[in-house]
């Protein structure tokens, strides 16, 4: 799959979401997570859900 094609289905999935009323943000990830994260707190995101174009290798 290529990283658009994700890109598409994690959009589609925020637009499922937000059909129930739910408030959803899709946002690129910086190279600071922990930051971003405790910023978005601050605005009041409460779950955060992290995707790759790739699986991760282990």
């Amino acid at each position: 799959m290529s990283a658009g094609e994700r890109l598409c289905e994690v959009i589609a999935q925020a637009q499922e979401a937000r059909k129930d009323g739910t408030q959803v943000l899709v946002a690129r990830m910086n190279k600071n997570k922990k930051f971003q994260k405790e910023q978005l707190n601050k605005e009041g995101y409460e779950e955060f859900v992290e995707f790759y174009k790739e699986e991760l290798k282990r």
